[in-house]
């Protein structure tokens, strides 16, 4: 029935579309050329019949006739001609009326005796060469009343405005039709994504793509582990940027740098360390690569017992926001830097360690009493 319904309307644009076009050039066509003498359509001219004085053999009142340029003096009796009338009833008017005879004017000019079929009168005033429009060439029956109609208001609004509103209303609806099913479909795509379950990551998946520089979002609480649950590094290769967004999960490991390698962390969730090694720093974050960068804009940070959250052994590290910590009672070296290494902080929390050593200009630190111990809050001066 919808389909049904849908074609029917396609059907019905298409109909006025061709209708309004139509009508709109047969105005065009009336205007321009229809009852002017000066105007020729494909040489021919045209006029609306005004009375039935020819109804009795050719045509009738609201005929269109059609006349086609001629030399006046190769007619003859029987030719049926248009003219310009100088007769005192209708002075002025375009006339069609057929020639009974070769005569001339009241000058001695050439012209003809005109006369109606229907009355058989003879027309009042001669008709010269000068006042000859053309030969009668057809007509189309009552097209000139159709016309005639166009020209009226009552025309207008019914053959041009009323179906250009149609067409108008029509191409109205359907859009907003299209638009409904189109802001159902983003809907439905939307509900789908919605309840649709993530993508598996695993740690050593993450840990790849991280290396490889590339933009990464948690789906769950992962850790940088292989197949067999043994711990594996994370080092994002020389020259690459890659970004995590922890998305509220949480990822056990480390995340170190190579030179030129540059992080940026977003979002709320963890990096934990899970163990300090040699190639593990115990800590979440390990800048050891020269000209490598760090931005840590949140999430929460938390090094192994006696190690750091954050450690720049060379390049940037720089801390817009986030908590650190580290497991244990000591948190001396919850932020250390060495040799080139350097740790900017521009904002966040610290629990039991006072960053005033590394902070950017215009900030501070406000101590806070909390049931894990003191909290130290970088604040703009």
């Amino acid at each position: 029935m919808k389909k049904a319904a849908d074609k029917f309307v396609r059907i019905f644009a298409a109909v006025l579309a061709v209708l309004s076009v139509s009508i709109l050039l047969f105005t065009l066509v009336s205007t321009l050329f229809l009852n002017r003498t000066d105007k020729e359509w494909f040489g021919y001219k045209a006029f609306i019949v005004l009375s039935d004085s020819m109804s009795a053999t050719d045509f009738s009142a609201g005929d269109l006739v059609f006349v086609r340029h001629v030399d006046p003096s190769t007619l003859q009796p029987g030719d049926i001609i248009a003219f310009t009338s100088r007769n005192d009833s209708n002075y002025g008017d375009t006339v069609t009326h057929k020639i009974r005879a070769l005569t001339t004017t009241a000058d001695g000019a050439p012209g003809f005796t005109t006369y109606g079929t229907t009355t058989d009168t003879d027309d009042e005033a001669v008709v010269p060469y000068s006042d000859v429009i053309g030969r009668y060439a057809g007509h189309l029956p009552k097209v000139g009343l159709f016309f005639t109609f166009l020209k009226t208001t009552p025309g207008y609004l019914l053959c041009i405005f009323l179906p250009f509103a149609l067409l108008i209303l029509s191409q109205a609806v359907q859009t907003v039709r299209l638009f409904r099913a189109y802001r159902r479909e983003q809907a439905g795509a939307g509900d789908s994504d919605a309840f649709a379950l993530p993508e598996p990551q695993s740690g050593a998946e993450i840990a790849a793509r991280l290396a490889a520089g590339e933009d990464v979002t948690l789906q769950a609480d992962t850790a940088f582990t292989d197949a067999d649950g043994h711990c594996i590094d994370c080092v994002i290769a020389p020259g690459k940027a890659a970004a995590l967004h922890l998305n509220g999960h949480r990822l056990k490991g480390t995340i170190q740098l190579a030179d030129g390698a540059a992080l940026t962390v977003h979002g709320k969730g963890m990096i934990q360390a899970t163990a300090r090694s040699h190639s593990r720093a115990g800590c979440p974050i390990y800048a050891r690569g020269q000209g490598c960068r760090v931005d840590l804009y949140g999430g929460r940070y938390l090094g192994g017992a006696g190690s750091c959250a954050v450690c720049a052994a060379a390049g940037q590290v720089i801390l817009h926001g986030g908590l650190y910590a580290v497991k244990g009672d000591s948190a001396d070296h919850l932020l250390y830097s060495v040799g080139d290494g350097a740790i900017t902080v521009e904002g966040g929390r610290f629990v039991g360690f006072d960053p005033a050593a590394c902070l950017a200009p215009g900030r501070t630190t406000a101590a806070q009493e909390t049931d894990k111990g003191i909290l130290y809050v970088v604040k703009e001066l």
